[in-house]
C-alpha cells in the first residue's frame, strides 16, 4: 500500500534530517552575525555602549580614546570591570573618576564580572575561568543589549564579545564591536586581538607597521602621519629643581626592579646627580623598603597604590617605569625624562616591544634587567637619561578613532 501521512512525516523528521536542519540554522545564524553580513546603519542614531575595561594601562588607554568621542552620542554607558580590579587604583574607581570629574551627563553604571584570565595565569587554567566569565557575560550582554561594544584587549573582553554574537545571529540586536589594540603591541597583536580580529566590525591599531600585517585593521595612532613621527624635541616642563625620581611598577608586581632601587648606593648616586628624593610605587608588593629611609637632604617615600599617579609623574624630575603602556604614555604626555624597564617575567611580553620602539624613536631609554646584570647598570642608564632631551610625544590621541567610530555607528551631527 501507499505510505500514510504519519509515515511520510516520520521519514521527513528522522534524526539525520533534524541534525541537518539544526546545522543549517546555526550556519546561517553564524554568517548573519559576521561583520561582513551586517548592513550599514543608515539612520543616524546614538549608541548605548558597553565599555570593557582592563587593569592598569588598558584602562588608561581606553579613557584616552573616550576623551576624543562626543559623549552625547553615548547616552548610556555600561563599564565592564573584572571582580578583582575594584580597589582604590582599579578600573571601577577610574570609571567613576572619568564620569564624575567632568560631569559628562547621560546614564552610566559599572558592572563586575569574573576575570577570564589573570596576569601570568597559564593558558590551560584560563580555559575554565574563561567559561565562568562567559556565563556571567551572557547574562550582562543579553540584559543590556548594547548598540556598541568598545574594548582594547583585556582578557575580559573575549567573553563579552562572544556573548554579543547570539544577539546578532538571531536578529535580536545588531550590536557593533570595536577593538582597539594596545599601543604596547608594536610588532604583533595581543592574544585577544588574534581571537577577535575577524569577528569585530572595526579593528584599530596604534602602530602603522601593523596595517600591512593585518589588512583589516585601521591605523588610529597618535602620530598625525602614519609614516612618520615628530622629530622636534620638547622643552621639559620645569619643576624648579630637579626634584625627585619616581619609580613605578603599575598594577603588577615587579620585585626585581624594586629591589634594585632599594639601595643606599642608588640613593647616593641620585644625590650626586642633584635629585632630592625618591618615590617608589610598589604595585602588588606588600613588603616595604628594607635598605633606605628619608634623610635630611633626601626624602624617600614608598607605597603600593594611589588613586592617580598623574601628579606624581608630572612633578618628577625623572621617571623609572615598568613598560606598561599607561605609565609610558602618561610620562611622555607629561614631558618627563623616562627610563623604561620591561618586566620580562610577564607572558606574551609586549613590554619589550614598546620599550624598544620608544627608545628607537627617541622618546625614552630602555633597560632590560637581564642586561643590567652584565654590561649595563641601572645607574649608567639613568645617567644617560639625565642628560637626554627626548623627542616630542603627541599629548593627545588623534581624531582618527573618533571619525572611524562616527562612520561605523552613523552618529548624528551634534
Amino acid at each position: 500500500g501507499h505510505p500514510t501521512n504519519k509515515q511520510s512525516l516520520d521519514t521527513m523528521w528522522n534524526p539525520t534530517t533534524i541534525l541537518i536542519a539544526i546545522g543549517f540554522i546555526l550556519v546561517t545564524a553564524i554568517f548573519r552575525s559576521l561583520p561582513s553580513s551586517l548592513k550599514p546603519i543608515k539612520k543616524p542614531r546614538k549608541a548605548n555602549t558597553m565599555i570593557v575595561l582592563g587593569s592598569g594601562g588598558h584602562t588608561a588607554e581606553m579613557f584616552n580614546f573616550m576623551e576624543t568621542i562626543d559623549i552625547q552620542n553615548l547616552p548610556r554607558r555600561i563599564y565592564i570591570v573584572a571582580e578583582s580590579d575594584v580597589g582604590v587604583n582599579g578600573s571601577e574607581a577610574k570609571a567613576n573618576d572619568f564620569e564624575n570629574k567632568k560631569k559628562r551627563g547621560g546614564n552610566w553604571s559599572v558592572v563586575r564580572i569574573p576575570r577570564s584570565r589573570e596576569v601570568g595565569q597559564s593558558y590551560f587554567s584560563s580555559i575554565f575561568t574563561t567559561l565562568v566569565s562567559l556565563a556571567h557575560s551572557v547574562l550582562v550582554v543579553w540584559r543590556e543589549k548594547p548598540d556598541l561594544i568598545l574594548t582594547n584587549g583585556p582578557g575580559t573582553c573575549v567573553p563579552i564579545c562572544a556573548a554579543a554574537y547570539p544577539l546578532r545571529a538571531f536578529g535580536i540586536k545588531d550590536t557593533r564591536i570595536v577593538f582597539i589594540e594596545s599601543i604596547a603591541c608594536v610588532e604583533h597583536i595581543s592574544v585577544s586581538g588574534k581571537i577577535l580580529y575577524h569577528l569585530v566590525d572595526l579593528f584599530c591599531v596604534q602602530w602603522p607597521n601593523l596595517v600591512p600585517k593585518f589588512p583589516k585593521s585601521v591605523y588610529v595612532g597618535r602620530f598625525k602621519s602614519p609614516n612618520s613621527t615628530s622629530t622636534s624635541t620638547f622643552k621639559l616642563k620645569s619643576t624648579g629643581k630637579l626634584g625627585y625620581v619616581f619609580v613605578t611598577v603599575g598594577s603588577t608586581r615587579f620585585d626585581d626592579l624594586i629591589e634594585r632601587v632599594d639601595s643606599q648606593n642608588f640613593v647616593d648616586f641620585l644625590k650626586e646627580l642633584g635629585y632630592t628624593g625618591l618615590k617608589i610605587q610598589r604595585g602588588r608588593r606588600e613588603e616595604g623598603l628594607k635598605n633606605i629611609t628619608s634623610q635630611p637632604d633626601f626624602q624617600v617615600e614608598s607605597y603600593q597604590f594611589k588613586d592617580s599617579l598623574a601628579s606624581e609623574i608630572s612633578e618628577a624630575g625623572l621617571v623609572v617605569s615598568h613598560a606598561g603602556a599607561g605609565s609610558i604614555v602618561e610620562s611622555l604626555k607629561s614631558q618627563r625624562k623616562l627610563v623604561v624597564v620591561p618586566n620580562e617575567a610577564l607572558m606574551n611580553n609586549h613590554q619589550l616591544e614598546i620599550a624598544n620602539e620608544m627608545e628607537k624613536l627617541g622618546f625614552s631609554f630602555s633597560a632590560k634587567l637581564s642586561d643590567l646584570d652584565g654590561k649595563l647598570s641601572l645607574t649608567s642608564v639613568i645617567q644617560k637619561a639625565h642628560n637626554f632631551v627626548p623627542k616630542n610625544f603627541p599629548a593627545e590621541e588623534s581624531s582618527e578613532f573618533r571619525d572611524r567610530l562616527a562612520v561605523l555607528m552613523n552618529f548624528p551631527l551634534l
